[in-house]
């Protein structure tokens, strides 16, 4: 029961991201000055999705599946801010969401891919 369960993981959290994002996209209003898929290609998640995808050779569905996790990243990161701004626990919601941002990435990369994400996440996602 258990290998079930842990191979059923990833899927469950992809569909967890999946709602996420039909929910968010529902319920949120777009924040001004914050980074969303209508401001262009200098976006935050455009600039993390270019990076990995030039760096893991990511495929064209891999992009996608990238970009979307991005957006949703960046869009959790500023419901965080705005709920917790100055306390104590608004690290914990950011690092929180920086967990789910690598479990969404293994969903969507190869194992080879993931291993050299996690080599250089500093580079790749958190120097932007």
């Amino acid at each position: 029961m258990r290998s079930i369960i842990h191979r059923l993981k990833p899927l469950i959290l992809f569909l967890y991201f999946l709602v996420g994002l039909s929910v968010q996209g529902r319920t949120q209003a777009p924040v001004p000055g914050a980074n969303t898929a209508s401001q262009g290609d200098t976006t935050l998640a455009h600039r993390i999705t270019q990076k990995l995808a030039d760096s893991l050779q990511l495929s064209v569905g891999q992009r996608g599946q990238i970009h979307k996790a991005n957006l949703w990243v960046d869009s959790s990161k500023v419901a965080v801010i705005r709920q917790f701004h100055g306390t104590d626990s608004l690290n914990i919601g950011m690092d929180r969401i920086e967990r789910l941002r690598d479990s969404l990435y293994q969903i969507i990369l190869t194992d080879r891919q993931f291993v050299q994400y996690g080599m250089h996440k500093l580079t790749l996602v958190l120097n932007n």
